[in-house]
């Protein structure tokens, strides 16, 4: 697996690209990529000059050059829900092959560009999961008064493990994974986060590491999300055969899409320990609105739809070590949803989850050459947005 991360300026942005795409969709996908950075670049780096950070809380190193090694691990799973024919609750746990990426990177100013890849070595489980492949595509802007992400991701190959329970208990001799070579999962969407203490409480300093929290402290957070998704396994059912034959026609298609809009009221603290360890965690659950839709293997059928209400929740949590010069740590992102299904899928509970777990090591240092080299070029323009102080 080929993965780019390409954070710049206030903006975290990470590529993950997958060798068997075309190079006219990866030079699109960069294009469009490199476009929203630019933009949220700019908006980022105005807002921020109107905000002054409280030195007592937070201190900025972004003026300092920053290498670091890290790993990264993303994972999208489906989960549905619901009670059998013959009144036993299942639930069916769809998830992607994940792979754990390592790479390096640098940051200086307002730019960051890092680099990962995959290593056979540690990701050899394609034959006990199946392989997943695609692009999953991911940009955060971490500004002071909010944090933005959008989104993108588009897999094919997933597994699902046998629960050994409701219908499942009364199968015999069946495997322990059940794979989906062709089942695909989509997702689309974005999260606006509204801070409301941006002088004295940082995100920047757990999740992107060029500031540092030197006092605890906390925020209420504001938060809308929408998102647009699927489940997708072609021609065939999304159920595995022996379970499908025994349920009959509940649960019996290949599609199911969701479509998001809600808002999310939560909050976030830092907490230091002797001003360089720190455990950060914030967290937004709130409600939305779902449109489900159910695609039946039977033409015949008509398609299932219903829109309700649902849950959200957005999290963000983070600990490690974050001194002058060196820093380290690991941080976990990860968005659920999920609503009660429709009348015609037997009052199925459908949830999906995306999540990140990101680990690294740190060290910042002066660079005087550069940081004079920097000063000339931030005389023009366009070099301004990402190399001024």
């Amino acid at each position: 697996m080929f993965s780019n991360e390409t954070p710049v300026a206030l903006i975290g942005a990470e590529l993950l690209m997958r060798k068997y795409w075309k190079k006219t969709g990866k030079s699109i996908l960069f294009g469009l990529m490199l476009l929203a950075v630019l933009a949220l670049n700019n908006l980022a780096v105005a807002q921020s000059q109107h905000v002054f950070l409280d030195s007592s809380y937070v201190v900025n190193y972004r003026d300092l050059f920053s290498v670091k090694l890290y790993g990264i691990v993303r994972s999208n799973t489906w989960n549905l829900k619901f009670e059998d024919q013959l009144g036993k609750e299942t639930e069916l746990k769809y998830s992607t092959n994940s792979n754990v990426n390592f790479g390096a990177g640098f940051s200086y100013r307002h730019t960051s560009v890092s680099y990962a890849f995959n290593l056979p070595i540690i990701n050899n489980d394609n034959d006990r999961y199946g392989k997943t492949r695609g692009i999953d595509l991911q940009a955060s802007t971490y500004a002071k008064r909010y944090f933005f992400d959008v989104y993108f991701s588009s897999l094919r190959g997933m597994y699902m493990e046998n629960p050994k329970e409701g219908v499942f208990s009364e199968l015999q001799g069946q495997p322990e994974i059940y794979k989906f070579p062709n089942m695909r999962s989509r997702f689309v969407g974005g999260d606006f986060v509204y801070v409301f203490n941006p002088k004295k409480y940082s995100l920047r300093s757990s999740f992107l590491g060029d500031e540092r929290q030197m006092k605890s402290t906390g925020s209420f957070l504001l938060g809308v999300s929408a998102s647009y998704s699927f489940l997708d396994n072609g021609d065939e059912s999304i159920l595995p055969p022996v379970v499908r034959d025994t349920l009959g026609d509940q649960l019996d298609g290949q599609r199911l899409k969701m479509i998001n809009a809600g808002i999310s009221v939560g909050y976030g603290y830092n907490l230091v320990i002797g001003k360089r360890f720190f455990f950060s965690l914030a967290l937004l659950p709130g409600i939305n609105y779902r449109k489900t839709v159910f695609t039946p293997m039977d033409d015949d059928v008509p398609l299932e739809k219903t829109n309700s209400l649902g849950i959200y929740a957005l999290m963000r949590a983070g600990m490690g070590y974050n001194g002058k010069h060196l820093y380290m740590g690991v941080t976990a992102m990860s968005r659920r949803q999920g609503a009660p299904g429709a009348d015609g899928l037997y009052d199925t509970q459908v949830s999906n989850q995306s999540s990140t777990i990101n680990f690294f090591v740190g060290r910042r240092f002066r660079w005087n050459w550069l940081d004079e080299k920097a000063d000339k070029l931030a005389k023009y323009k366009i070099p301004r947005l990402f190399l001024k102080k």
